[in-house]
């Protein structure tokens, strides 16, 4: 199939609505910004009754489809605004739908180890007075664990995608809250390892020890082993596993490693939009391509980035144009592009786990190019 490209984000979640009407099996849904009681996008739908998303997916359950859906959590104490956000997510669905979706809210299952811990309490301390000052009624389980003493998650799963059925899948940005949002219809190897994907991440949440919400426990899922996708489209991941430190320890880092080779290696031009940019290889290597004089850089960002000054010269305010996170697109020549990495941070390109899209055949870089 050849990768299609939603640029509106209107448009993005009619494609996925229309999607999860066509599932005959299972819809895998890892998206943090999902609004279950978000107004229908087609207009179809809502003359047939489904005013809500969250209608449409309880309709699909009824006709026998498995439904999953993870919601990832960010740090409880260091971003306690972001976690409430994600477990709100998730309780709207568990009272919009049926109990036969399973919806699973889980940090990565890292935890810092006692010495890491003792090493970092200076940091932590205003951060762990602020959550104490909260009231338990506005804190979420996992708040309300750390309050009592439980060691907090310090990473993060960072991806945005759909897959149907293990054969289509839609990756990037929906748009939820009205922004502009970017997102790419992909099938075959690329759905199937997309699939895998969650079902790792899935499987690895499900095994955390503490019940992700009140209800029945989300059940594991049967492993699938899908090879890569060609060479023109490809799943990028970083991946953490459990350590002993503050951060977990990298097991999987192809994301980072692709960059810093593909900034050393452009010819004529790098486009970045993204919602921050501060990985210490990363802005190394993006200052050696601002010195060059044959190649235009363009970095698309909110503002009150510290950058060095021959960066900060090639950054575009992004606040009039703000889109949806999960459509931060990086192009390099005509010959990559990668969509879905929010930020290029050191937290999210080595401890925290995620995914992004790599396209690699010049009519769907040029065209993803184009929505800068």
């Amino acid at each position: 199939m050849t990768p299609q490209f939603h640029e509106i984000g209107l448009e993005s979640r009619i494609a996925l609505e229309r999607l999860i009407v066509l599932a005959n099996r299972d819809i895998l849904i890892c998206v943090p910004g999902l609004v279950p009681k978000a107004p229908s996008a087609s207009p179809k739908l809502v003359d047939r009754g489904f005013d809500f998303v969250a209608d449409l997916l309880s309709f699909m359950t009824a006709q026998n489809i498995a439904v999953r859906v993870l919601v990832p959590t960010p740090d409880p104490v260091l971003h306690p605004g972001a976690h409430r956000q994600a477990w709100a997510v998730a309780s709207d669905l568990v009272q919009a739908v049926p109990d036969d979706i399973q919806v699973l809210c889980a940090g990565h299952a890292h935890r810092p180890g006692r010495i890491a811990r003792w090493r970092n309490r200076r940091g932590l301390s205003a951060a762990r007075a602020e959550l104490q000052a909260t009231p338990n009624a506005k804190k979420t389980p996992e708040q309300r664990r750390v309050s009592r003493g439980h060691v907090p998650r310090t990473a993060g799963l960072a991806q945005s995608f759909v897959v149907i059925d293990g054969t289509t899948a839609l990756f990037g940005g929906f748009g939820f809250d009205g922004a502009p949002a970017v997102c790419a219809e992909v099938g075959g190897s690329a759905a199937a390892i997309l699939k895998q994907i969650f079902q790792r991440d899935w499987n690895a949440l499900t095994l955390v020890d503490e019940t992700p919400l009140p209800r029945a426990s989300a059940q594991l899922m049967p492993a699938v082993v899908t090879a890569q996708p060609t060479h023109t489209l490809r799943c990028l991941r970083t991946e953490s596993k459990p350590g002993s430190d503050w951060y977990p320890e990298q097991d999987l880092a192809q994301t980072l490693r692709t960059l810093v080779q593909a900034f050393a290696t452009a010819q004529h031009r790098v486009l970045i939009r993204a919602q921050s940019v501060s990985d210490p290889d990363l802005i190394a290597a993006l200052n050696q391509v601002a010195q060059r004089s044959n190649i235009s850089l363009r970095l698309h960002l909110p503002p009150g980035q510290s950058l060095p000054d021959a960066l900060g010269r090639a950054v575009t305010s992004a606040a009039s144009n703000h889109h949806d996170p999960w459509s931060s697109l990086i192009v390099v020549d005509e010959n990559m592009a990668i969509l879905g990495l929010p930020a290029l941070s050191r937290q999210a390109l080595r401890y925290d786990t995620g995914t992004a899209l790599m396209f690699r055949n010049p009519r769907d870089v040029n065209a993803l190019a184009m929505t800068f």
